[in-house]
């Protein structure tokens, strides 16, 4: 056979391929991608396949599952099991009669996706001031006798959060056991992450990155799939969480600096029951990375408070993120705005 016969069986079997991919990618689309998604998403995934079905395809297989890998789940599961056998003995406590009846709806909503029950008694204190919340956590760790949890997405050790860090330190240096967690990519990605990696491996601290991605490691999944938290909780005596990373306002990146771009956030101290469930969070991410599970004890607000704070406030908390399937926060968001009567006020960075 002469070349030119050979160049034209080459071309018919690679459109004939072309064709059989194409086609059995929309086909495979059609029975896979719709299934557990919201229509909007399935719709969405099922267009890209649709008009390239290679691209498509590529995209897909990065960044179509929601969900992380099943040891992750089971350990999350194994944790909710954990939990709710702990707190199967606290009520369903009533709320005010003053507040609207679907209250009392969400907080049931919220502890049959979480296992965690409203929790009574506890002391509140807004943190608004950015560099005065760091100096708070620096303080409450200073007071540590037994252990220290830190966990936060984006986590750096500069100028800011030294005081803080320098703490940690000196509260292993004591016996204090003090645990570190930050997410992989959402901390390596800021100036100065080798040189905080060094300065830990220097100290007691035990610490982990979150999520990590080592593809040449074994360690591979979506890098979009982060872990947000930020939460620190000392001898289960005084937690601290809200949307504020451990680092300073500007991120340390030299064009906010110049822009005179800093970051606002708003954090907040707590005393009492629920700190135990900022703990049990913890507990379940150092799980989830360590295979490690820590205890936790649910410890009382103390009755000589300071008078300024905001005493016996009913709190509950929600977490979410990828190792959580039933996206308790937007199940919640969900069910508040459905009940809102008169006023809906939002805040996001991320609407």
């Amino acid at each position: 056979m002469d070349t030119p016969d050979w160049l034209g069986l080459v071309s018919f079997l690679v459109v004939a391929l072309t064709l059989v991919f194409n086609l059995g990618m929309k086909v495979l689309a059609l029975g896979v991608i719709p299934g557990n998604r919201k229509p909007s998403t399935g719709m969405a995934w099922l267009l890209i396949v649709v008009l390239s079905p290679l691209v498509g395809f590529i995209a897909f297989v990065f960044f179509g599952r929601a969900r992380l890998e099943r040891s992750r789940h089971e350990r999350q599961q194994t944790v909710n099991d954990r939990l709710l056998a702990r707190t199967a003995e606290i009520p369903d406590l009533p709320l005010d009669p003053d507040l609207p009846p679907y209250v009392g709806s969400v907080v049931r909503l919220n502890r049959a996706l979480s296992s965690i029950p409203l929790m009574i008694g506890n002391d509140v204190e807004l943190e608004p001031d950015y560099e005065g919340s760091i100096r708070h956590m620096a303080e409450a760790v200073a007071t540590a006798t037994d252990y220290v949890n830190v966990e936060f997405y984006i986590t750096a050790w500069d100028e800011v959060t030294a005081p803080l860090f320098d703490q940690m330190v000196t509260a292993t240096e004591r016996g204090v056991t003090v645990r570190l967690l930050f997410d992989h990519l959402g901390s390596r990605g800021i100036p100065g992450y080798q040189d905080m990696l060094t300065r830990l491996r220097a100290t007691r601290i035990l610490w982990h990155p979150m999520l990590p991605v080592h593809p040449f490691r074994g360690s591979f999944r979506r890098p979009d799939l982060r872990n947000h938290r930020k939460l620190l909780v000392v001898d289960g005596r005084i937690g601290f969480t809200g949307s504020q990373n451990l680092i300073e306002p500007g991120y340390n990146k030299p064009k906010n600096h110049a822009a005179g771009r800093e970051w606002v956030e708003l954090m907040v101290r707590l005393q009492g029951p629920v700190v135990a469930t900022l703990d049990a969070v913890f507990s379940t991410d150092w799980y989830t990375e360590t295979g490690e599970i820590v205890p936790v004890e649910i410890v009382d607000a103390p009755s000589d408070a300071d008078p300024a704070l905001l005493h016996d406030v009913p709190c509950q908390l929600v977490p979410s993120g990828p190792g959580i399937v039933a996206e308790n926060n937007l199940r919640m968001f969900t069910t508040l705005i459905y009940g809102a009567t008169r006023r809906l006020s939002l805040t996001s960075p991320y609407f």
